[in-house]
This record gives C-alpha cells, structure tokens and sequence, in this order.
C-alpha cells in the first residue's frame, strides 16, 4: 500500500487503490533549532519528516521534542483534514467500504500520536502542554475506535477484514460518523493551543502539498462559479 493520503471521493467514483496518494517530499526547508494506553506506532512519514527534522531544543524544558514544530503541526492538520473530510464522505455515503483503511493511513500512516505528543511539547505552559496531551489521546482514541470498535478489524492491519465489511450497517456507519466528528473536535482543540503563526505555517503547507485534487477541483469551481 502507498504511503498516504486523502484523495476524496467527490463528484466520480475512485477505486480503493486510488484512495491514496504518495505523500511527496517537501523542497529543503531551513532546519529550526528549537494518557495513551495504545502501542506506540514506529511508522515514520518520509520526504516530509527528512525534510523538516531539527535538533531538540534546551529552551523547551524536560521534555525534548525530536521533530520541528512546523512538521507536528502539519501532520494535526493533515488528520485533522483527512478525518473530516472522510466524515463528510460518509454521511453522502461515499467511501464506506475503504473508511476504516483511510482511518488507518491518518492514525499510522502519519504516526499520528507520536507528532501530537511531540508538538504539546513546545508548549511552554505547563497546563496548555498537558491539554493537548489529552486532546491528542482523545483524537486518537476516537480514531481507533472507527477502526476497532466491533472487534472485527485491528490498527495494525493492512486490509479491512471480510467480517467488517459484511457486518457494516446503519447503525455502526452512525458510530463512526460521530466517532470522526468528535475526534476532528478534539483536533480542533489541540491545534487551537498552538501561536496562530506557527499554525499558519503549517497550514500553508498542507494547502500547498496535501490538499486533495478534488477539494482543489471542487474549490476551483465554486469560485469560478
């Protein structure tokens, strides 16, 4: 399987091999010099991890970040996107078959708690730090639950299990509706502790190389339109 993500089923139908995109290394950027009870996933995101990686920084306290912010932050954003997106999917009943797959590639793929936790690091406030800590096990709690929630499919998997795709329903498409909605809340949260400049910057980059084709197409057309 390619490395990530969200390209959105929009107005065409995309095949399951198409759903995602290899995620393309970012040109050399300047290097800055600065409760989960889950596994720790050692999946690192390549080309744009390479590209941004910076020394800790002395200044940031015990905790040491060993990620620059800007690539923290990018990665909640990229998640933050891709799950609402998937969400809105959903309810117009696009994706469903692949929805567990997308959620997989946002939680390992971006090695999703390991960034937010490094980011809360840079939060010199010991309180605003220790919030986005809990908003990031939040987000990721809600996230796995899309994908484990009926015991039939597992994090760690490559593929959707043939009893997960049988036994989808209404009811558990409700369940992972809310459960995406309440995670792209929690992202919202975390992102929201961060200086607006340092989250510009990091969005920016996600308009500039993760946008997905058919929100760029989509947007192209409202404004001509």
């Amino acid at each position: 399987m390619k490395n990530c993500i969200f390209v959105m089923a929009a107005s065409f139908p995309i095949q399951f091999s198409q759903t995602f995109e290899a995620l393309k290394p970012l040109p050399s950027i300047p290097r800055t010099q600065p409760q989960i009870n889950r596994r720790n996933f050692g999946i690192s995101l390549t080309g744009l991890i390479s590209a941004l990686t910076s020394s800790t920084n002395p200044s940031l306290g015990k905790s040491q970040p060993k990620k620059a912010l800007k690539i923290c932050l990018v990665n909640a954003i990229n998640a933050r996107e891709g799950a609402s997106l998937l969400e809105r999917d959903l309810r117009k009943n696009r994706r469903i078959e692949v929805c567990r797959e997308v959620v997989k590639q946002i939680v390992v793929g971006l090695d999703l708690k390991r960034n937010l936790t490094e980011g809360s690091y840079y939060l010199r406030d010991e309180n605003a730090s220790s919030a986005a800590r809990e908003f990031a096990r939040d987000a990721v709690e809600y996230l796995a639950s899309v994908v484990e929630f009926d015991a039939f499919d597992k994090l760690q998997k490559s593929y959707t299990s043939n009893a997960a795709q049988s036994t989808m329903n209404d009811e558990k498409l409700e369940f992972i509706i809310n459960a995406l909605d309440a995670a792209v809340g929690k992202m919202d949260g975390y992102i929201s502790l961060f200086p607006k400049e340092s989250v510009d910057e990091a969005k920016e980059l996600y308009l500039k190389y993760y946008l997905p084709v058919e929100v760029q197409l989509e947007r192209q057309n409202m404004s001509s339109g």
